[in-house]
């Protein structure tokens, strides 16, 4: 049912993508920080509707993607790409920030290590 409506679906989106073209004065933010208007966007683009994976039939492969999401030993942006999620680009920029903050931290730890290293070591007490 669900590959049936999504034709409809996208028309449906695209024309109230193209009302709020029109109308909308909302500046978005890009992940880089730039700013753009709605109506900045090419007037001929539209709008597709993937429905089938939100079907009850994909149901186990979406909770078979989910544990696999959860795998260690990769990036978590090659991860989201080896998935293929929904919402895959907001999980990629998810996934980045995650990766940043790993390598950061791990830096920091080694900055420890090294301090405690090239730290004395005490007597022992008699």
């Amino acid at each position: 049912m669900a590959l049936i409506i999504e034709d409809a679906l996208s028309q449906m989106a695209t024309k109230g993508f193209r009302l709020l073209q029109r109308h909308d004065q909302h500046a978005y933010e890009t992940a880089k920080g730039a700013t753009f208007l709605l109506s900045e966007l090419p007037a001929a683009l539209t709008l597709r509707v993937d429905a089938h994976s939100s079907a009850p039939i994909f149901a186990e492969q979406t909770q078979a993607k989910d544990r696999c999401s959860t795998g260690r030993g990769r990036s978590g942006r090659r991860l989201v790409e080896l998935v293929d999620p929904p919402h895959r680009d907001a999980l990629k920029v998810k996934a980045r920030e995650r990766d940043q903050a790993r390598a950061e931290n791990a830096k920091e730890m080694l900055k420890i290590q090294a301090a405690k290293a090239m730290k004395p070591a005490g007597r022992p007490a008699k």
